[in-house]
């Protein structure tokens, strides 16, 4: 990854600390295109809390990281000029959004340059730059996740109260301030002495169309008239582009009682389908029964395998059938979400809400790999609380929900056999995770199958299914996005009371036992009555290793003895593999003042850099001074431009710097 400041920058106390921040939640959640410190409508007058931060669905620059994955996107078909323009664009952006500081990180002193002091003395000389350091540590950021920030805003706006005229406004109170036009929306701007300017059809740091300042001492919303924040990226109905389908092949009773239980609870709108594996003539039957609320896709003829046990036999053409139904699904039907069911289970009264809740943040949070109804350990002696819901590292299936963009990954190396033990492996989990809920929304009565009932009077008889249908409307679930996550089990296993022997446990108290072993966890296992074996080197619905369960009213935490939940997936120092660069041309004086403000927070193992565009000797001079802190780049012999006004001129050498510098630092 790399930060990006220009060379009349300058930043503030708290500026890397901001950005080791939220560098993991910009790593984890493509949802995120970038983290800016930055602030366009940062004035003095606008602006007062310096821990609050903002979702933005513009592109704010000027002091900002961008990661690698983004770059590997638009390394291809970056421009020739007017970079930042594109970069807004959203054929780039592709509905993704930055996080930015209420009170801005970073403040510009550059009133000569390409643009020539653009807006500088109305605008960008009055800019506020946070001067009080803040603890990061102490704050709670999950609110600025994709769905708990989109809730946020609506009901944020909706809460607020109403005025045609912001000389309405009076202390201490929220308000919106609607437009209908690019017109309205200037005049409230000259009102509040903001800059009114959009960029690629929007203005300024707003979340779809939704701008926030500070004004009177109140919150101010500038919102357009049928604004609906959040709603631009999500679907026109909860179901749109999502199947379900039941997994079946010759159980046609079983496969009776799993749709006769579905058809209770499936909402309208949802396509439900049967995937017939071969041609049982009772399974087919029963699936055509359902017509037309169920449609029915029959994998036969099946592949002739040879050579093979009755068992691999099985578990092969399990895999080519799962293979067979994500083509039919995501490839040719073009869903963009399918919830699978096996033919031998059931599902709880809030298995569609559930799904309903997680799938947004399914999409838009790429360290996530799907959405599981199914608990391993959700014995009704280990669970408790219906609105409970965790992270693993582990892959538990059985009524999950797989994305087309995983499907995409996964397509072209889909195993022979044995898919679900290949889905678990890291090479394709990559470091990712899944949600899935405390008590169960889905339950199996299958005794019978190709898995000759392995377990099931032991544990999965026993398991707990949800019967109290939860108002998820009402839940506040942000605490699972990954680095909300990380810090929660970190915190609980920490805080937790360490015992040596279960026996040890008493009621309404958390606790964590140590293992060092696959000994030592089977051990805890069966006095606490779990499964105890091991899926891709993990316990099942581990997350690194650490699993949750209840016993005797306590929350009990089975933790490996070097456990940091969360550390697997995060950097062994914050600035690994980070970049910090200035980009300079022809403004040594410039130069030489950020530099100077940066050395005084810059922390040890971050790498500095200045990026030089041209020869100017006085520039080059002036970063070589600062060596071996700071290493110099040089984009020289520039590109030979002809045919272009001077300001053309300027902005294609600025886009050719900017492509040349990533190039060396990413590439």
């Amino acid at each position: 990854r790399v930060i990006v400041l220009e060379d009349d920058m300058e930043i503030a106390p708290d500026f890397f600390d901001y950005f080791a921040h939220f560098a993991p939640q910009l790593e984890a959640d493509h949802s995120l295109y970038c983290i800016s410190a930055w602030n366009d409508h940062g004035q003095g007058a606008l602006v007062d809390d310096e821990t609050a931060f903002r979702r933005t669905s513009y592109f704010p620059g000027l002091g900002w990281m961008m990661v690698r994955r983004v770059w590997d996107e638009l390394r291809g078909t970056w421009p020739q000029a007017y970079w930042d323009d594109w970069v807004r664009a959203d054929e780039q952006r592709r509905g993704r959004d930055c996080i930015y500081p209420e009170v801005a990180r970073s403040y510009t002193f550059g009133e000569e340059g390409t643009s020539a002091g653009q807006f500088y003395g109305k605008y960008l000389k009055p800019m506020k730059l946070n001067q009080r350091a803040v603890d990061f540590s102490s704050l709670d950021t999950s609110y600025l996740a994709k769905d708990a920030w989109d809730r946020h805003m609506l009901e944020q706006v909706a809460s607020a109260t109403e005025v045609h005229d912001v000389l309405e406004i009076r202390p201490h109170k929220s308000y919106v301030v609607r437009y209908r036009s690019k017109e309205e929306y200037d005049a409230i701007c000259r009102t509040l002495g903001m800059m009114d300017d959009w960029k690629s059809g929007s203005p300024r740091c707003s979340y779809h169309g939704v701008v926030q300042v500070r004004h009177a001492r109140s919150v101010v919303y500038l919102a357009p008239e049928d604004s609906r924040p959040g709603a631009a990226g999500q679907q026109a109905s909860t179901w749109e582009n999502t199947a379900f389908v039941v997994m079946a092949y010759n159980r046609p009773s079983y496969l009776r009682r799993t749709l006769d239980n579905i058809l209770q609870y499936a909402p309208e709108g949802l396509m439900l389908f049967v995937s017939q594996d071969g041609s049982d003539s009772k399974v087919h039957h029963v699936a055509k029964e359902y017509a037309p609320r169920v449609r029915h896709l029959q994998n036969y003829p099946r592949a002739k395998l040879t050579g093979l046990s009755r068992i691999q036999m099985g578990y092969t053409y399990i895999s080519l059938h799962y293979k067979f139904m994500f083509e039919m699904l995501l490839d040719e039907l073009k869903f963009e979400r399918v919830i699978v069911l096996e033919d031998d289970m059931e599902i709880a009264p809030d298995f569609f809400d559930y799904f309903a809740h997680f799938a947004p943040q399914l999409e838009a949070d790429h360290s996530l790999y799907c959405i599981s109804a199914w608990n391993d350990h959700g014995q009704g002696a280990l669970v408790d609380d219906e609105t409970a819901f965790r992270r693993t590292s582990y892959f538990p299936g059985l009524g999950w929900m797989m994305v087309r963009r995983v499907w995409d990954e996964l397509r072209g190396t889909w195993p022979q056999a044995y898919w679900d033990d290949w889905v678990r492996a890291d090479e394709q989990r990559r470091g990712r995770d899944c949600i899935y809920p405390e008590v169960a929304r889905s339950y199996t009565f299958g005794e019978e199958g190709t898995s000759a009932g392995q377990f099931y009077g032991k544990y999965l008889k026993p398991m707990k299914l949800n019967q109290r249908a939860v108002d998820f409307s009402s839940l506040d679930t942000s605490y699972l996005a990954k680095d909300a996550w990380d810090r929660h089990m970190l915190e609980q296993v920490a805080s937790a009371t360490e015992v040596h022997d279960v026996l040890e446990i008493r009621p309404h108290k958390s606790y964590v036992v140590r293992y060092r072993s696959k000994e030592e966890y089977d051990a805890i296992c069966r006095t606490l009555g779990m499964m105890d074996d091991w899926k891709s080197g993990s316990p099942r619905c581990s997350y690194h290793g650490v699993v949750q369960v209840r016993h005797a009213r306590s929350v009990v935490y089975l933790a490996p003895e070097d456990s940091r939940p969360g550390a697997a997936g995060q950097q062994a120092s914050t600035w690994e593999n980070t970049a910090f660069v200035v980009m300079a041309y022809n403004r040594p004086s410039y130069l030489r003042r950020t530099l100077d403000n940066i050395l005084q927070y810059a922390p040890e193992g971050l790498m500095l850099f200045v990026s030089q565009d041209g020869s100017d000797s006085k520039v080059h001079h002036v970063a070589k001074e600062y060596a071996p802190r700071v290493r110099h780049l040089q984009n020289y012999p520039r590109a030979k431009l002809t045919g272009l006004s001077r300001i053309q001129m300027g902005y294609t050498y600025i886009s050719l710097h900017y492509k040349f510098m990533f190039e060396m630092l990413l590439d």
